[in-house]
Formats: structure tokens, sequence, C-alpha cells
């Protein structure tokens, strides 16, 4: 185990190096700015801290035991080179003692003990056979580096009792494979958390955030598909979208979701928000009545996290991690049919304060206190006990 790996400082004090070169949009962006919230927040902490990231970031205040260092990856060869000889090169500049890789790849090249966070539910899903060939010869690569790795880590970081057991089952890791309460949520980057305010619109409006581009399991579609079933039935509503609009992207996934919504005569009651800084999209949160996930596989979902953090009413897809997340505050559709998709939008008006209710109290019982990084922070110390 790790104590066996060097020798350490007398005062026990590390370097440790945080590899955040994935984070660049959505829930991983999430977390390395809740990180670096973690970090400003929190003087007294024991180990010294390089962050490496792949894109600016801003981070003011920071305390003198953390470096904020960038590397960026425009494209596919540079990420590639990095991978293999820049996070080598950092190590040995920064004299690190340790390395945490919060999402992403760890890279089996650097002979440093170290920990990593396991974040894709794709490398045990069937989804997977729905993506493009390019992405499932990735995932494949990926999951055997992932497997050979995991013989040699610490400690492994999941976020649910559903992604623990995948893990341990095939990985079969020779470390810890420790759940860790999962939470991206700070006040300082979410205002008025628990206040949110109704819509005054009288149209409803529901909001499903997620990230389409080369996607196919987020389930626009099916998504889609029961609007304008619930729409024929009688219900007033509109959907908000994080997805690029007309124009801004050409991900095939993005083109057949604007295509749907053309055949579907969907474009008086679909909005589309295009791209959207990380405020920008906690905001959609304070205009929205309704959250609805339909993704079909998920290793979490911050999204959910966050509506919860809201307040608002859930309608999400019937998954075992999904229920596990939510503790069951929320109603749950079958990802796969359009018709009770359609059936969970209309029902939904009917229990909004309940579920409203339901997710505070969710949130507030499994979410609050220590943050995700106090727990990571607090696993590793005990390592290097």
């Amino acid at each position: 185990m790790l104590q066996n790996c060097r020798n350490w400082r007398e005062d026990s004090r590390m370097r440790i190096l945080w590899d955040f070169t994935f984070a660049s949009n959505g829930g991983a962006l999430a977390s390395l700015e809740d990180f670096i919230a973690f970090v400003r927040d929190n003087h007294d902490l024991k180990h010294e801290h390089v962050v490496l990231t792949s894109i600016p970031v801003r981070a003011d205040e920071l305390t003198k035991n953390t470096k904020m260092l960038h590397i960026p990856c425009r494209n596919p060869l540079m990420r590639l080179v990095n991978f293999i000889f820049g996070l080598q090169r950092i190590v040995k500049e920064e004299n690190i003692d340790y390395v945490i890789y919060p999402g992403g790849l760890p890279n089996p090249f650097v002979a440093k003990p170290f920990a990593f966070f396991v974040r894709q539910a794709l490398y045990f899903c069937e989804a997977l056979k729905q993506m493009p060939l390019k992405s499932r010869v990735g995932f494949g690569l990926r999951k055997e580096i992932l497997k050979f790795v995991a013989k040699r880590a610490d400690v492994i970081f999941v976020q649910t009792d559903f992604m623990k057991e995948r893990v341990q089952s095939f990985f079969r890791p020779s470390g810890q494979v420790v759940k860790i309460v999962w939470s991206v949520i700070n006040d300082a980057l979410i205002p008025n958390v628990r206040n949110r305010r109704k819509c005054e619109d009288e149209r409803l409006k529901f909001l499903y955030v997620s990230l389409p581009n080369g996607r196919p399991y987020k389930n626009h579609l099916n998504l889609l598909r029961g609007l304008r079933l619930a729409l024929d039935m009688g219900l007033d509503a509109e959907m908000i979208l994080t997805c690029p609009r007309i124009g801004e992207s050409r991900d095939k996934v993005v083109l057949t979701i604007h295509r749907e919504i053309e055949k579907l005569m969907l474009d008086n009651n679909v909005i589309l928000t295009g791209k959207l800084s990380r405020e920008a999209t906690l905001a959609l949160y304070d205009k929205a009545d309704i959250f609805v996930f339909p993704s079909i596989c998920e290793s979490f979902g911050v999204p959910l996290l966050e509506a919860m953090a809201y307040g608002m009413p859930i309608l999400a897809s019937n998954l075992d991690v999904f229920r596990e997340v939510t503790n069951e505050a929320c109603l749950f559709f079958d990802s796969y049919n359009p018709n009770d998709i359609a059936k969970v939008l209309v029902n939904s008006l009917a229990v909004r304060e309940e579920l409203s209710r339901k997710s505070k109290e969710v949130y507030r019982s499994l979410y609050s206190g220590k943050t995700i990084w106090e727990a990571v922070y607090d696993s590793i110390s005990q390592v290097n006990k």
C-alpha cells in the first residue's frame, strides 16, 4: 500500500497533484470549481496541492499551499502527448508525492502512488452499444487501462453503491473502493439554493440539463417524442434543453435532435439554450418548474443533485442509480417508452408540491454537510497514516 511506496517526510506532509485536465464542461467542470472553492475556504489543509487543468480557470484567493497549472489540450494529439509525457514531467518538476485523478484516466506511466475516480457508467452499460464505433473502441481501450491501473491504486472513489458493485466486479482492485457522498453543491456557486421562486408564466416549463454531443444515451429523442404526446393530451408546456442551437454544432446527435424537433413540430415548445456558462446553467434551475432526467446510463447524475438543491420536482428514468441518488423522491418513467414519458409529464402537475418537498428533504438529509473533497481528503490522509 501507499506507505510502503516511498519514504514519507517527517511531518507526513505530502505534495499532491490533482489532475483535472479532463474537466471542460458539465459535471466535470462543476467538480473542478467546487474543488477550488474547497481549497480556498480551507486554509488549514495539511498537504500542499498542485492543480492541473486543461482550460483557464479563475482561482482567486487560493491558499499559499496551492498552485494552479494550465496545460492546453486543443486536439487529440496534444492530449495524447500530454497524457504520456506531460504529466511525468510535471510530477518530477513539482516534486509530487501523490497523484489524484478526479476523473478521466489515470496515467499508467507515472510511478507515484495514486487514487482515482470511476465516474463513467458506460463501462458497464448496454447503452455503449448505441455509441459510434470510434467511441466504443475508445471506451473499450480505457476500460482495459482501468483494469490494469486498478491493481496498483490505493483508493478508487465511486459515487454510488451501484458503481461500487460494478467496479469491484469488473476491475477487481487490490486497494480500497470507497463510496463518497457526492456533492458539488456550494452555496457560493448556487445562490439562493433553497429559495427557488415559482415561475409566473402560465405555460409550464420543464428542464433537462445535459450536453447531448456524441451521447445518444442522454435520450433526448424519446423525451421529445414523449413531450409531443403529452402536448397532444392537452398539456400546455415547453421544454428547455441545454443543447446547441441550429448552426452551432455539426455533432450527429445534435443534428438528429434538431431534425426530431422539426419533425414533431415542437419549434414553439422546445427552447434550445445553446452553449452556457456554469453560472447561466445553474440559473436555469430557477427559471423552470419541473426537472426531467431521461438518460438511460449514468454513474450518478450531477444535475439531479443540483435540481434537488433547488427543491425542484424531479421526473427521471427508472434506473437503479437514480433511485439511489434521489432516494426515490421523484416520479419514474420507462425511458425507452415515449408513451410512459408523456403520462408522467402530464401526471406530474398534480404532485408538484409534494415532489418539491421531497427534493428538499433528500438534499438536506443526504447531501448537506461535507463536500466530496472533504471526504476524498480524509480518505487520502487516512491512507498516509
